[in-house]
C-alpha cells in the first residue's frame, strides 16, 4: 500500500471509528471520577464510608457526570475548538455534575451527605478536573500528531474566489491543528483577480463534482458574495450528486456586527446578525439564579457595612441616604437605580446632568470616600435583587448620555441588549470614570459577544481582588 493509500486508510478509519473514540471517552471521564472520589476519601482525613455508601456515591456521580457531560456538549467533534475552551467548559461541567449529585445524595440520604467534608469534595472537584482535562488533552496531542503524519485531515476545496475565500485560507494555515487541508481552488476565472500564493487552480465551478471525486474532496467551502445567488445555485446543482459537506463562506466582518448566528424559524434558515445574548432558556436561567443569589448572600453579608455607611450618608449632609438616578436598562427601558448619596441633594439643580469628572468638587468629602471605594454602588444589590440589574454586564447610563453617545459611537445601542451590571468586563480593565469611552465599549461589546458563566465568574473574582478601589473612580 503507498503512502497515498496509507493517508486514505488512516483518514477513513478514525473517522469510521469516531463513535468507538468518543464512547472511550466517556468511559474515561466516569472512570476517572470514580478513581479520584476513592483516592480523595483516602487522603481527606474522614472516616471510611460504608461499602454499600461508596457504591451509592459511584453510581449517582458516574449517572451525574454522564448527564451534565452530554449536557455541555462535550463529546460533540473536537475539531476547530480550542483546548482552552474545553478545559473551562470541562471545569463548567464538572462544578455542575458533582453539585448535582451532592444535591442528590443530601435528598436521598442525608447521613451519607453529612458524612463527607468539604475538603474531599474539593480535592475531589480540582483532581477530576485535572484528570479528565489531561486525558483531552492527551487525545488531542495524539490527532495533531495523526493529522502532521496526513490522517485524520479534512480535504476542504474552495469553489469561487474572493476576499473572505482568502481569509479563510489564512485562517487554516494558521490553526494546522484543526485538520483542515485546502487542496485548491475552482472557479470560471482562468487568470484570478487576487493572489492565491502557491494555492491551484484545479478548474472551473462546473468541473466541481469531478474535482471532489479526483482529490478526495470532504468539505466544498463556497466563497462567492451573497450577491452571487445565481452562481452560488449552479455549484450546488453541480453538487448535487456528490457525497461531500457543502459550506457557505459568510464574511461577517462585512456586516461589522458584534456577532453573528444561525437559527431556523418555521424551517427557514436565517442568519442572525444582531442575536440577542442569552437567548438560550438554561443560559438565561443560570445567569439569573446567579444574580438572585448572589445579590441575596451579599445583602446579608453586608447589611452592618451599609447600616454603617448609611449613618455616614446621614451625617455628611441632609436628605436621604440613597441617591435614585434613572438609568437605561435592558431593551433600552428605564430603571431607577440605587446608589448611597454621594453629593448634596440640590447639587445638580444648578447644573444638569453632568459627567462625572475629577476633583469636580459636587461630592462631600464622605461622598468622596464612597466613590473612591466602590461603597456608593452597594446598594445596586437591591436592584440585582429585584431584577433590574445584573451582577456582571455593563454599567447603565443616564438617558441624556445614552441619547448623545449613540450618535456617536458605532453599536453603542448593542449594549442594552443585556442587563446592565454592577461591575463588567470594562471596570476590571481599568476603563471607568473619566476615560476613553470607545474603549469601554468595546470591551462592553467583547463581554456580550463571549458570554459565558465562566466569564460571569472571573469578572466577579477580578472585582474583588482589584475592581473596588480603581485610580479612575471619582
Amino acid at each position: 500500500m503507498g503512502t497515498k493509500g496509507m493517508v486514505f486508510f488512516g483518514e477513513g478509519f478514525i473517522r469510521e471509528h469516531s463513535n468507538t473514540l468518543v464512547l472511550a471517552v466517556r468511559v474515561a471521564d466516569v472512570a476517572i471520577v470514580v478513581a479520584v472520589g476513592s483516592v480523595a476519601q483516602e487522603v481527606s482525613g474522614a472516616a471510611a464510608l460504608e461499602i454499600r455508601d461508596q457504591n451509592f456515591l459511584a453510581v449517582i456521580l458516574a449517572l451525574s457526570v454522564a448527564f451534565t457531560f452530554q449536557r455541555y456538549g462535550l463529546y460533540r467533534p473536537w475539531r476547530g475548538t480550542q483546548v482552552r475552551s474545553e478545559i473551562l467548559e470541562i471545569g463548567w461541567a464538572w462544578f455542575t455534575g458533582l453539585g448535582t449529585a451532592a444535591l442528590v445524595v443530601f435528598l436521598a440520604d442525608r447521613a451519607v451527605a453529612e458524612r463527607v467534608p468539604l475538603d474531599l469534595l474539593a480535592f475531589w472537584f480540582v483532581f477530576a478536573w485535572v484528570g479528565i482535562a489531561l486525558v483531552r488533552i492527551a487525545i488531542r496531542t495524539l490527532l495533531k500528531w495523526a493529522r502532521s503524519l496526513g490522517y485524520n485531515q479534512r480535504r476542504i476545496l474552495l469553489l469561487g474566489l474572493s476576499p473572505k475565500a482568502i481569509t479563510a485560507m489564512a485562517h487554516i494555515k494558521r490553526a494546522p491543528w484543526t485538520g483542515y487541508h485546502v487542496v485548491g481552488y475552482v472557479d470560471d476565472r482562468s487568470e484570478p483577480r487576487i493572489d492565491m500564493g502557491t494555492l491551484k487552480r484545479l478548474g472551473t465551478a462546473r468541473e466541481a463534482a469531478t474535482v471532489v471525486e479526483a482529490c478526495a474532496v470532504n468539505e466544498v467551502w463556497i466563497g462567492y458574495a451573497m450577491a452571487g445567488e445565481r452562481r452560488t445555485g449552479e455549484a450546488l446543482r453541480t453538487l448535487r450528486d456528490s457525497t461531500v459537506a457543502v459550506r457557505f463562506l459568510v464574511d461577517v466582518n462585512a456586516f461589522d456586527v458584534s456577532s453573528c448566528t444561525l437559527s431556523e424559524v418555521a424551517g427557514l434558515p436565517l442568519l442572525n446578525i444582531h442575536p440577542a445574548p442569552l437567548d438560550d432558556k438554561d443560559s438565561r436561567f443560570l445567569k439569573e439564579a446567579f444574580d438572585r443569589i448572589v445579590a441575596l448572600a451579599m445583602l446579608v453579608l453586608i447589611s452592618p457595612l451599609m447600616l454603617a455607611v448609611a449613618v455616614g450618608v446621614k451625617l455628611s449632609s441632609p436628605g436621604p441616604v440613597f441617591y435614585r438616578q434613572q438609568r437605561v436598562g435592558l431593551n433600552n427601558k428605564p430603571f431607577i437605580m440605587l446608589k448611597f448619596r454621594s453629593m448634596p441633594v440640590d447639587v445638580e439643580d444648578k447644573t444638569g446632568p453632568v459627567w462625572a469628572r475629577r476633583d469636580d468638587g459636587r461630592a462631600t468629602p464622605f461622598g468622596c470616600l464612597l466613590r473612591k471605594t466602590s461603597l456608593d454602588e452597594l446598594p445596586q444589590f437591591i436592584n440585582v435583587l429585584r431584577g433590574e440589574m445584573s451582577i456582571v454586564g455593563p454599567r447603565p447610563e443616564r438617558p441624556e448620555f445614552v441619547e448623545q453617545f449613540k450618535d456617536e459611537i458605532p453599536f453603542y445601542m448593542k449594549r442594552h441588549m443585556v442587563k446592565a451590571g454592577i461591575t463588567g468586563w470594562a471596570q476590571v480593565h481599568g476603563w471607568r470614570g473619566e476615560t476613553d469611552l470607545k474603549r469601554r465599549i468595546e470591551h462592553d461589546l467583547f463581554y456580550i459577544r463571549n458570554w459565558s458563566m465562566w466569564l460571569d465568574l472571573r469578572i466577579s473574582l477580578l472585582t474583588l481582588v482589584s475592581g473596588f478601589i480603581n485610580r479612575n473612580a471619582y
